[in-house]
């Protein structure tokens, strides 16, 4: 199977919509690498939870729930690097919910990036969550993001 959708170098914002340490162009080609090679350390742990890496939030994995996985079939989830194992943290029910939801905190950060408003930032972005059926989990997964994006 080929693709022609490249996923290199795309992102929305802060998230990166290609694994982390590869460089292939064709999104198939990327995602298949990532999560075959050995160079990459969270191989293991992913393979093990039944996650699937397909983009990244600085150096941080973002997965998709396979069958295999405890976690409900599509569900997108972070892999916190700052916990001694990994745990996936929840951020949406499937990756069409996690690029608006990542999409809207973009535009968010762009809005408010002249005024330095963090706090109105914070709050309008808190009202966007509202519109996703989010867990409370998911809720403050994405606040936590939120405050690093938006203090910036």
């Amino acid at each position: 199977m080929h693709s022609d959708a490249g996923c290199y170098g795309v992102s929305i914002g802060y998230f990166r919509l290609w694994p982390r340490t590869t460089k292939a162009f064709d999104l198939v080609e990327c995602i298949v690498q990532i999560n075959t090679s050995e160079r990459n350390p969270f191989l293991p742990a992913l393979r093990e939870k039944g996650l699937c890496e397909v983009a990244a939030w600085e150096a941080e994995p973002i997965c998709v729930a396979t069958k295999k996985s405890a976690y409900l079939e599509g569900t997108v989830v972070k892999i916190s690097r700052a916990q001694a194992s990994v745990k996936g943290v929840f951020l949406a029910n499937n990756f069409e919910t996690f690029l608006l939801i990542a999409g809207n905190l973009d535009s968010i950060r762009d809005k408010h990036s002249n005024t330095g408003d963090t706090i109105s930032a914070l709050a309008e972005f808190e009202r966007c969550l509202d519109y996703f059926a989010l867990s409370p989990e998911g809720i403050s997964a994405w606040k936590s993001i939120s405050e690093v994006v938006l203090s910036h």
